[in-house]
């Protein structure tokens, strides 16, 4: 008997074989991990620029095109998890000082009037020309990511 956690495992699979789609996956994953949204982007190692984006659709499509178009240009946390090894996870409570949360552009304008609060983000494969990273988000009556949701 499939449990939760194969089920999910099943819908990345099949998101990453394009039998279905990532948003729904992404969602999935949502639903089991409690947060309020995940997004999965590609980045140009060249360019810098965005390849693609998948947002589960808990995220708001205004948001996410918000994040594409200005946001990802002062996100903080891209170049942090960027010179990190691939899998090594950065849960941004840990990281910045509780200033970012107010003074930084994509937390105070984006991030928590989408009702966001804390992320945590890792760089989930890499190669020579493009980095993809996969960040997932708690909500703001959230205490953040917990022991229990790091594994």
């Amino acid at each position: 008997m499939a449990t939760a956690l194969d089920e999910t495992i099943a819908a990345i699979y099949q998101a990453g074989a394009c039998m279905r789609s990532w948003d729904d996956a992404l969602v999935q994953v949502n639903n089991d991990l409690g947060t309020l949204g995940c997004q999965m982007i590609g980045v140009s190692k060249v360019s810098g620029a965005i390849i693609f984006s998948h947002a589960s659709i808990l995220a708001a499509a205004d948001s996410e095109l918000a994040y594409i178009r200005t946001y990802h240009a002062v996100d903080p946390r891209v170049p942090v998890v960027l010179a990190r090894q691939q899998g090594s996870w950065l849960y941004d409570q840990d990281e910045f000082a509780v200033e970012t949360f107010f003074k930084n552009t994509y937390y105070s304008e984006l991030l928590m009037s989408a009702g966001g609060r804390f992320s945590a983000s890792t760089k989930v494969f890499e190669n020579p020309e493009e980095v993809y990273l996969i960040a997932f988000v708690s909500g703001l009556s959230g205490l953040g990511f917990e022991p229990h949701h790091r594994l």
